[in-house]
């Protein structure tokens, strides 16, 4: 791979990509104090910018892409307003767009707004769900005033998402089993993961795959067996369904 010539002058995908020539610096030569630009910026941030990485590699092996993935990262794209993947993914909001860009496969390059939309109606679903969360808990509360126990919930499919990272790793992971309530799972992905990584987990009763490490991890066979199984949650046959994947990266 010829490092200086890896990334092209004009970005496939649209017609109105943007065109312009990427600053490629050769990763294999010495650091040369005088030209090279420092960038001051945080651990949290360097991660999101590996885990993309990660994604884009992945996702251009799985689809066969006759495309460099280190093009992608190094050149400018109208995802990031013009700016290249490896300074933009610094940031929170433009990991999550590349996130959801190659787990959905959306193409190359595209307009933010359209990756946008669908993050906003995943924020709404979450905000939409916690709501549903204190509305069961006070409708619950009032039954166990009144009853004075508390009656367990029927087995339901739950799923959960860790985006984690620390001094010595970097994890992405989903995770779908049955349980009556979410502490089960909570204390199935402390077993598994630790209690750090199990709590960032964000826990979903059923199965939401347009969220993006399901996006990026679950395959569609998987995705559909998923699918088949949660109406029928509290049938004896899946007492022991559970599927776990993970991606880690040993730092």
């Amino acid at each position: 791979m010829d490092l200086m010539t890896i990334a092209p002058k004009s970005i496939p995908g649209s017609a109105a990509s943007i065109k312009a020539d990427p600053i490629v610096l050769d990763p294999l030569a010495e650091d040369c104090l005088h030209d090279d630009a420092a960038i001051i910026t945080t651990r949290r941030a360097i991660t999101r910018v590996a885990l993309v990485a990660v994604e884009t590699g992945s996702r251009f092996q799985r689809e066969g892409i006759e495309y460099d993935p280190m093009s992608w990262m190094l050149a400018p794209r109208r995802l990031f307003n013009g700016r290249a993947a490896i300074d933009a993914c610094l940031e929170r909001e433009h990991c999550l767009r590349s996130i959801l860009v190659h787990g959905l496969s959306l193409g190359l390059d595209l307009a933010p707004t359209a990756v946008d939309t669908l993050l906003s109606e995943d924020d709404e679903d979450k905000r939409r769900r916690s709501r549903q969360h204190m509305s069961s808990k006070r409708k619950a509360g009032k039954r166990d005033h009144l009853s004075g126990s508390l009656p367990l919930a029927a087995p339901r499919l739950f799923t959960a998402t860790i985006i984690y990272s620390n001094r010595k790793l970097m994890l992405q992971a989903f995770h779908a089993s049955i349980a009556h309530e979410p502490s089960e799972i909570s204390a199935r992905l402390c077993e598994r993961f630790g209690h750090s990584a199990a709590d960032v987990a964000d826990i979903r009763e059923g199965f939401h795959q347009s969220t993006p490490v399901a996006m990026a991890l679950v395959q569609e066979p998987v995705a559909e067996l998923i699918r088949r199984v949660a109406p029928e949650a509290d049938h004896p046959l899946h007492h022991d369904f559970a599927v776990t994947i993970e991606q880690r990266i040993d730092v």
